[in-house]
């Protein structure tokens, strides 16, 4: 690997890097600027760790190899970890880039910082490394502007960049969900790099999205937090609990009081742990549309709750013994008794509710049909010819016989 400090330094050798006669507009800190294009050797850039793309991904890798960071001090073993998690985040998009590539070239230009950073273009540049692993006559360069900025100095600038490209109206990404949020948080929760205001701008997004975003960002990691395993976002991601979220997030804002808001949330976070059913996203919101609110709430709550105590008891025995997180979760799910108890729960609130609005149906149709009525127009009707009186009469004698049916239900 060819490490290089600074590759806009006049002295670095011409076939490290080139400059192409073309040129990329690009706005940064809110200036826009016409900056040239160079070919730089594929060997002397590395990927950025910080991609929000391969966020959750990353988050794996670590805990899979116990460790905190990359070593970024050797390159090729660095640039191999990081082009895996780039292959496998998307590996359809992956392959539709590498056929284009392949076939006429990269044609649209990355971002790169002086040392090599690659800010813009991870997935281009992966193809790039493939093929040219796969034939030596492939091109072995990449097509970038470089900025003069570097990371420690610089994060807030290159961030915004980042996302300005990667959110903008003409480059929209295919982001997993969970890698979003992952990014939302650690950009305006984590390292408070951006207010929600500033974000949105960045992002062209909605101030109102970018806030429900983000408490669906802290949501998730509040959820792993409760099954004891923080930060481990690749947990989110595997278990699909993007949806989830959403129907718990609407739970929450239907609480009646703080205490009950954390109840639901324990309740809640419980459930998706021991998945009693296996559509979570449509599992969670009957808690919503038949059980938050309702009469019987109270008796739900304590019920769960019971669950959620006798869950905590089983994640401790797991952490004293270091059960990792994967296996954690198998084992938690695999106790029929709680999850059992879960969805007995929930089954016999919903059923509650749905005998409730049954009872109360006959009176709400009844209200319905006066409601009705009351639309008639007694002038319309006295302008009626006799033989369309004579029609409405019959039809008058039909409501009159339904209505003495069901008076004579009443106290049956």
């Amino acid at each position: 690997m060819t490490i290089i400090p600074n590759l806009l330094d006049p002295s670095v050798p011409g076939d490290i890097i080139q400059k192409t006669g073309q040129t990329r507009k690009l706005n940064i800190g809110g200036i826009n600027g016409v900056y040239p294009i160079y070919r730089i050797r594929l060997d002397a850039l590395y990927y950025n760790d910080k991609n929000d793309r391969i966020a959750s991904w990353l988050s794996k890798y670590k805990a899979d190899n116990n460790i905190e960071d990359l070593d970024i001090s050797d390159r090729e073993p660095y640039n191999a970890i990081i082009e895996k998690l780039v292959s496998d985040s998307n590996p359809n998009a992956m392959e539709k880039t590498k056929k284009n590539i392949a076939l006429i070239g990269q044609q649209e230009s990355g971002v790169i910082l002086k040392d090599g950073r690659i800010i813009d273009g991870n997935r281009r540049f992966t193809c790039l490394r493939k093929l040219s692993a796969e034939n030596a006559h492939n091109s072995k360069y990449f097509e970038a502007i470089i900025l003069e900025c570097d990371y420690k100095n610089d994060n807030k600038t290159i961030k915004s960049l980042e996302l300005g490209i990667q959110h903008g109206i003409d480059s929209k990404i295919d982001y997993n969900p969970i890698d979003r949020m992952v990014g939302v948080y650690n950009d305006i929760t984590r390292d408070k790099l951006f207010t929600v205001t500033e974000y949105a701008q960045l992002t062209n997004e909605r101030e109102n999205d970018v806030k429900s975003l983000l408490d669906l960002s802290n949501l998730m990691v509040e959820y792993l937090e409760f099954i004891g395993e923080p930060n481990k976002f690749y947990i989110a991601r595997e278990n699909d609990i993007d949806g989830p979220l959403h129907e718990i997030m609407r739970i929450l804002k239907k609480a009646k009081s703080d205490e009950r808001r954390e109840q639901y949330k324990q309740i809640c976070f419980n459930i998706l742990l021991n998945k009693p059913e296996g559509d979570m996203t449509r599992f969670i919101r009957q808690i919503n549309s038949d059980i938050a609110g309702k009469d019987h709430e109270d008796t739900f709550i304590d019920e769960q709750m019971e669950h959620v105590l006798n869950t905590a008891v089983k994640v401790a025995e797991l952490d004293s013994k270091a059960v990792d997180a994967r296996e954690k979760i198998s084992q938690i799910r695999e106790n029929s008794g709680i999850k059992g108890g879960i969805k007995a729960s929930i089954d016999k609130a919903v059923e509650k509710t749905r005998r409730v609005e049954l009872k109360n149906k006959p009176l709400e149709l009844l209200e319905k049909s006066i409601g009705v009525l009351d639309d008639v127009d007694l002038n319309v009707v006295r302008a009626l010819t006799s033989e369309q009186q004579k029609e409405l009469e019959n039809k008058i004698d039909d409501l009159d016989d339904k209505l003495k049916a069901i008076r004579e239900s009443i106290g049956e």
